[in-house]
């Protein structure tokens, strides 16, 4: 399966759960991105190099579900999902 077919499938898991769901991307207009558009889903422009890019508009999420990319490879990945992680406290 593409990867463009699995991820609209997604967000009908994140919709009507009574959550309000924040979308991370680099791109707010790409055409991925406007497939996530959903009244229950709130796009948020950030990159997962710059934490202070993002670091407000997530500071009030309380759970995180993150697909990253290795296409600039393993140590970029790492980096990126150690930042992001780190803003939140152990549970």
């Amino acid at each position: 399966m593409q990867p463009e077919t699995r991820e609209v499938p997604l967000r009908s898991t994140w919709v009507n759960t009574g959550f309000k769901v924040k979308a991370l991307t680099r791109d707010p207009h790409s055409i991925k991105t406007q497939k996530l558009k959903h009244p229950d889903v709130e796009i948020i422009k950030g990159d997962l190099n710059d934490i202070e890019s993002y670091r407000n508009s997530l500071a009030d999420v309380v759970a995180v579900f993150s697909v990253l990319s290795s296409e600039y490879g393993i140590h970029v990945e790492m980096r990126q999902g150690k930042g992001l992680a780190d803003m939140y406290p152990p549970v």
